[in-house]
């Protein structure tokens, strides 16, 4: 979270060529090295590397995609739905006959096939036009929630609470006290994610006028040349 407005700042100045090259080398280094070969510096998608890959990715997509919403709407709702159907088949083919991948693999964030399906979804509700307050809120701090819930410190927490709920309760009452826990930590971690942004976003406008100055007598300094 704290991050990004560093990230937005660098992408501001690169050129959509420039930001195809990043983009290029992220894929290389996070689905080729990282997914089929298992590299550490991106072995299971739970790690910075990922969250840069998604976030860049993501950008992208919401700068330079350009293309009739309708139509979008439409071959991302049909993409989605067949290729999820088709990952479900696959895995469990995988899992009851041909044993050729463990069954977590399905389950790794930097899964090119699970990754690809994230991104038609997203496509897909980035054609719908939310005009509601609440909504849009929530929207804001959805990324700052999954960052925190897969923090090291937070995970481990709540991966060891949850079990324990399971077993002291039947499936119904756990069910609803797991429910209820994650909608007190949603809001509270979206409370604590907006007041990031008042720090920030001050801080993002600094960097911005930095950077413009930078710029400007990078581009003086090479006229004068």
């Amino acid at each position: 979270m704290l991050l990004a407005p560093l990230f937005n700042k660098a992408i501001k100045y690169m050129s959509q060529r420039e930001f195809l090259y990043v983009l290029l080398v992220l894929i290389l280094i996070n689905s080729y090295f990282g997914f089929f070969f298992k590299q550490d510096i991106n072995n299971d998608g739970n790690n910075f590397m990922q969250l840069m890959y998604v976030y860049f990715i993501g950008r992208y997509l919401a700068l330079y995609l350009n293309v009739d919403r309708f139509k979008l709407r439409k071959w991302t709702a049909i993409i989605s739905v067949c290729s999820i159907l088709l990952y479900a088949f696959v895995w469990l083919l995988n899992d009851n006959y041909l044993h050729l991948v463990k069954s977590y693999t399905f389950l790794l964030r930097n899964n090119v096939w699970s990754l690809f399906n994230s991104i038609m979804i997203f496509l897909f509700f980035t054609t719908f036009k939310f005009d509601s307050k609440p909504i849009n809120w929530i929207a804001k701090g959805a990324f700052a929630v999954y960052l925190v819930h897969e923090s090291i410190w937070i995970s481990t927490v709540w991966r060891d609470y949850m079990a324990d709920v399971y077993t002291a309760y039947n499936p119904a009452i756990a069910w609803l006290v797991v429910s209820a826990i994650f909608i007190v930590y949603f809001f509270v971690v979206l409370f604590f994610d907006h007041i990031r942004l008042v720090i920030t976003n001050p801080i993002e406008k600094r960097l911005d006028k930095c950077f413009s100055i930078i710029t400007k007598q990078l581009k003086n300094k090479s006229n004068n040349e």
